[in-house]
């Protein structure tokens, strides 16, 4: 008998874009900050540290050791693991070859299948 999958697992490309400031060096090492594909910064994603390093490079102290260089687009494949609903009701990800339900110890397969 097998589990009843509820959410089916895939494998998606996610997208990061970033705001690149290059360092007017000869090893071309550089920062980059996180930003929508519109250049607007997204202040969530940055810590206190990141935002004093973007001020230094866009206003401050580092503007000029380094040069914007543009966007930078970044994409990764993604997976997201599928769900399934142990015969005891338990929602179990099956993620690893052999998924144990925490309620009821019923063994599934990472296709489902119970072991």
């Amino acid at each position: 008998m097998g589990i009843k999958i509820i959410r089916h697992g895939s494998v998606d490309t996610v997208t990061r874009w970033f705001i690149y400031y290059k360092r007017k060096t000869p090893d071309n090492t550089g920062y980059a900050f996180p930003c929508t594909e519109d250049g607007e910064l997204l202040l969530d994603q940055m810590s206190t540290l990141d935002m004093m390093i973007y001020d230094a490079c866009e206003f401050g102290e580092y503007s000029d050791q380094v040069e914007l260089v543009g966007y930078l687009r970044d994409s990764e494949l993604v997976r997201t693991y599928a769900v399934g609903k142990c015969i005891c009701g338990e929602e179990i990800s099956l993620q690893s070859m052999k998924n144990k339900c925490p309620n009821c110890s019923v063994v599934y397969t990472q296709l489902g299948t119970q072991e």
